[in-house]
């Protein structure tokens, strides 16, 4: 089906449980299992399915100070509505590690539709649709006089804003993407230095 976590075996019943997702989760936080508290209920396993939708990239931009994330969305069903109306939305929240576990850093949505499953121009299917979202971040520059490697993470949930200061949340639909980003070092200043 797909690399996720399941109790169960009914893709109907999964698309069942996709559309009523809000509704559930609202009534049950841990319905689908993904909270790691262990005494809390649990209805049915669903962690990190990519069925719908999947984080592919991560990177830098240190020209414009953007942690920047890709989300492919894979399927032209499955994200509420049709592409007239208002549709769901794809949240990523990003993580730093400087060296002593991840810092949060935020998160960014961007809204999705249904859309009708169509040849394009060259006679091929749209899916996947690939949708960009980004975090200010400016990284603390040591004075070392090599770049540095940073790691980062971003967490990507559908319909479900990942909790703050949670690197290690499973989302229900969504996943985890890691990277190691390049940093330059900070520059010298001579006044900072102790010249003039």
């Amino acid at each position: 089906m797909s690399n996720s976590v399941f109790s169960l075996g009914a893709h109907a019943a999964v698309e069942g449980d996709r559309s009523s997702f809000v509704e559930l989760i609202a009534t049950d936080p841990n319905y689908f299992a993904n909270f790691p508290v262990e005494n809390l209920p649990r209805v049915i396993i669903i962690q990190n399915d990519t069925t719908y939708e999947e984080l592919t990239c991560l990177e830098f931009d240190p020209t414009s100070n953007r942690l920047e994330a890709v989300i492919q969305v894979k399927q032209p069903s499955g994200f509420g509505s049709a592409a007239a109306s208002d549709g769901s939305f794809e949240y990523v929240r990003f993580y730093v590690d400087y060296g002593s576990g991840f810092e949060d850093l935020g998160y960014a949505a961007v809204n999705v539709r249904n859309m009708p499953n169509a040849l394009n121009c060259a006679k091929k299917d749209d899916w996947p649709l690939s949708f960009t979202v980004s975090v200010t971040f400016s990284p603390k520059m040591d004075w070392c006089f090599l770049p540095e490697f940073l790691k980062v993470r971003a967490i990507l949930s559908w319909q479900s804003t990942p909790p703050a200061n949670s690197p290690k949340f499973n989302p229900v639909w969504g996943n985890h993407l890691d990277a190691n980003i390049q940093i330059a070092p900070r520059p010298l200043r001579f006044k900072e230095a102790g010249a003039g």
